[in-house]
């Protein structure tokens, strides 16, 4: 087995302005697609996610003037202030 040498592992880089734009606009395209991916991807999860959530969740109104109850938890003895969530 050989390992690569120093000259192969340098980046080959074209000095022609034209092969240079050529491959900015290469990139720029893939960057494009990969943005694409990303943001379908993204927008599949999120409505997948609130699939799950509105399985069980209930829809509720209130009215103005309507008694709810205000659920808040006591802060048990010995716990941190810092953490609890009132």
């Amino acid at each position: 087995m050989s390992l690569p040498g120093n000259d192969n592992l340098k980046a080959k880089v074209a000095t022609n302005a034209r092969d240079i734009d050529q491959r900015i606009e290469s990139l720029k395209a893939s960057l494009r697609s990969a943005f694409r991916s990303v943001k379908w991807a993204n927008k599949k999860s999120q409505q997948r996610n609130k699939k799950y959530h509105d399985r069980r969740a209930k829809h509720r109104e209130f009215e103005v003037g309507d008694f709810v109850y205000l659920y808040q938890p006591a802060r048990k003895p010995g716990l941190s202030a810092k953490f609890f969530r009132p």
